[in-house]
């Protein structure tokens, strides 16, 4: 049969397939999905019609399989620029940058990037551009809206007793636990401080035994 591949595709253009060839495999017959392609929404278009689409991320992730869409003689399967993103790091096994539908969740995430580390903390900070940045437990994951441009932080465990205090001009002090690795980038973001306002910085290191 005839297939058309258009979109965001290396290699656009018609393909003579078996009929039980799967899309993922005409996908890659047409050179692959390019950079700027979606990979969480692709259509299958028959007649003018789009009557399916497709979720490449469980197959790609390796966390699940996705159903065999049956095609026939000149569907189009269409690649759409790709949508949304969020960028996942720390404590994660392939940290990276995500497409993300309105599906998806932290948990989601969490497994598309291959699960953490090591055990975690039970929390995820969520840094968000001109906005209240966020303190997400474990038991809100399911719950909380991600937003595109987010960037999710994931601590590993931390002692308690450990923790920073910051002091920004014109605000309040703030307290916040100390984790490691955590650079003075990521800092800015959690405040939601600009770096490009930022002229100097006083880095204040006590002991905690003799306290001073």
């Amino acid at each position: 049969i005839n297939i058309s591949v258009s979109g965001h595709v290396l290699y656009p253009g018609n393909y003579v397939v078996n009929p039980s060839t799967s899309i993922p495999n005409i996908l890659i017959l047409a050179g692959g999905i390019s950079e700027i392609g979606t990979l969480r929404n692709v259509f299958l278009q028959r007649n003018g019609v789009i009557v399916d689409t497709l979720d490449l991320y469980p197959l790609i992730t390796g966390i699940g399989l996705i159903d065999q869409i049956p095609i026939f003689d000149s569907d189009i399967i269409v690649v759409p620029p790709r949508g949304n993103f969020v960028a996942l790091t720390g404590n994660i096994l392939n940290p990276s940058y995500f497409e993300i539908i309105e599906t998806d969740n932290i948990s989601t995430l969490i497994k598309y990037a291959g699960g953490e580390k090591t055990n975690g903390n039970n929390q995820v900070i969520i840094a968000r551009s001109q906005s209240s940045n966020l303190f997400v437990s474990k038991s809100d994951f399911s719950k909380t809206e991600l937003i595109n441009g987010d960037s999710l932080i994931i601590p590993i465990n931390y002692d308690p007793i450990k923790s920073i205090s910051i002091s920004v001009t014109n605000r309040s002090n703030i307290e916040m636990p100390w984790i490691k690795n955590l650079t003075f980038q990521q800092i800015l973001n959690i405040l939601s401080v600009d770096f490009n306002n930022v002229r100097d910085a006083e880095l204040i290191r006590r002991d905690r035994i003799k306290n001073q």
